[in-house]
């Protein structure tokens, strides 16, 4: 039988994650209370990983599975523990070990004794070939998948399916096809109240929306995300999502708008907690402040991108790593020629670019 504490703190993970995380975490179970301790451990991982995506104490996590798999009793489910070594996995882009996760979980998962369960596993295989860039493979999969949900009444139970298909086509520019699906995901983690999921799923509409040039449709669903994401405190999407509107509102000559709009948010780029996150964040805004004719903010946001993309050196691809020490020079020079005429093509016209939008605050 479950807990209570547990079931208490479970009822939290999608409204409260943080509440409910403070609940497991003093919660005691003994480890030999198998269904107990490993739905703790599993609740705890799935607000760690899934939703705030910190992926720091995954060794740990896995560790802890792993002593689980190595007890010789029935009544563990094997097949749900390796999905979910797999998933966290796939959180942290450990792609070899989700694989032979995943192969471990077929292999002690009966499709027709547990059909929730092996949909789960199909469901991470695609996310796999996803994110690994074979997008075809992937939607094979999660279409094959989709009806296999229905045929076993578990549709309702499976909208991360339709998110998946969605991003599927997405990813090969068949944005029409991903919309359709989008608004399904939609549909299905509003009746299960999955707010983490459900902005997922407005954004990414949006975007599908935004590519087609449907700038209205878009908007629409950009408020919802925005709107959802300030609910939910969620800096990144807040930025991404105002981002966005700004552009549109852009295009309607509402100026006013659209710095009303960056203006509210601020905080959140200047915060040291979400620094670091998307540095392309700030070159983009920097350009819109500029635009508007705000030249002292927009300066600010150029410096904040430099420094960013400074700091994440170690973690962006090498012509990334030249690029940010590069902009950095452009912020004290005159001639900007005579310093890029030998670099990259690419990097040479994303210079310029910079040059051109700073040339009346660069000394």
């Amino acid at each position: 039988m479950i807990n209570k504490k547990l079931l208490e703190a479970k009822s939290l993970i999608t409204s409260d994650p943080d509440e409910a995380l403070k609940l497991l975490k003093r919660i005691n179970i003994d480890e030999n209370d198998y269904e107990n301790y490993i739905e703790k451990i599993r609740s705890e991982a799935i607000i760690l990983f899934a939703i705030k995506h910190k992926t720091s104490e995954i060794d740990n996590y896995i560790k802890k599975f792993k002593t689980i798999l190595n007890i010789n009793d029935n009544k563990i489910n094997k097949g749900m523990i390796y999905n979910f070594l797999s998933a966290m996995c796939l959180e942290s882009k450990r792609y070899n070990e989700a694989h032979q996760y995943l192969k471990s979980a077929l292999t002690y998962t009966d499709k027709n004794k547990d059909p929730k369960l092996s949909l789960k596993i199909s469901n991470n295989f695609s996310v796999l070939y996803q994110d690994l860039g074979f997008y075809k493979k992937a939607l094979k999969i999660q279409i094959k998948a989709l009806e296999f949900s229905k045929n076993n009444n578990l549709e309702i139970e499976s909208p991360e399916l339709y998110l998946n298909i969605a991003e599927s086509y997405t990813s090969i520019n068949e944005h029409e096809n991903a919309i359709s699906y989008y608004k399904n995901a939609i549909e299905l983690y509003s009746k299960i109240n999955d707010k983490n999921y459900l902005i997922s799923a407005y954004l990414s509409l949006a975007e599908s929306y935004f590519n087609l040039n449907k700038r209205k449709n878009a908007e629409t669903y950009y408020i919802l995300t925005l709107e959802l994401a300030k609910e939910l405190n969620i800096p990144k999407i807040i930025i991404n999502a105002t981002e966005k509107l700004c552009f549109l509102n852009m295009y309607e000559n509402k100026y006013g708008h659209a710095l009303a709009l960056l203006e509210n948010v601020e905080k959140y780029l200047l915060d040291e907690n979400f620094k670091n996150t998307n540095v392309d964040i700030y070159y983009h805004i920097a350009k819109i402040y500029k635009f508007l004719g705000n030249i002292k903010k927009s300066h600010i946001m150029f410096k904040l991108y430099v420094e960013n993309n400074i700091k994440k050196e170690q973690e962006i691809k090498e012509e990334n790593k030249e690029y940010a020490k590069m902009t950095f020079k452009l912020l004290n020079i005159n001639n900007l020629n005579a310093k890029v005429k030998n670099e990259n093509k690419n990097l040479t016209q994303r210079a310029s670019e910079i040059y051109n939008l700073y040339s009346d605050i660069i000394n």
